[in-house]
Order: structure tokens, then sequence, then C-alpha cells
């Protein structure tokens, strides 16, 4: 619901946040799914190990994601404050 909200309402300033916020959100109904393969709707324990694997790497997936584009984000501020305080020597 909120990933529809994102797009129609567009509440965030920059675009890099409605990135974030649609990967987060797509991960997070990624993992309900994959909690629902931890009852018994599987009753395979093989296929819920599995699945408990490919649940760690989502998540693992989602959190790299996540800090790579902060990272991202702190270094293009960082510059961008680099060059005024450049501009601002002269």
């Amino acid at each position: 619901m909120a990933l529809f909200y994102n797009g129609y309402a567009k509440p965030f300033e920059r675009h890099s946040q409605y990135v974030i916020e649609t990967i987060n959100e797509v991960t997070v109904i990624m993992i309900i799914y994959h909690v629902f393969c931890f009852t018994e709707f599987v009753p395979d324990p093989k296929t819920r190990h599995t699945v408990g694997w490919s649940l760690i790497v989502t998540i693992t997936c989602n959190l790299l994601i996540n800090v790579f584009l902060i990272i991202k984000e702190l270094v293009s501020d960082i510059l961008q404050k680099c060059k005024l305080y450049q501009i601002k020597k002269r």
C-alpha cells in the first residue's frame, strides 16, 4: 500500500529517496512471502532450509544496496561541499 502511495503522492524531495523506499518496500513484501514458507504451508524441511537461505540472501542484498546508496549520497554531498568551499576560497 505504501508503495502505491509513494508513487502517487511523491512525498520525497529527491529521486534517490524514492529508489531506497521502493527497494525497501519490495524487500518487505519478499520477506513476508518467505515467512509464509516457514509454516505448515511448506511441509518439506529441505525446502524450508532453502527458503531460509533465500531469506538471508534477500536481507543481505537489501542491506548492501541501502549501505551502497547511502555511501554514494554521502560522497556526493561531501564532493559538493568541497566544490563550494573551493569557490568561496577564491
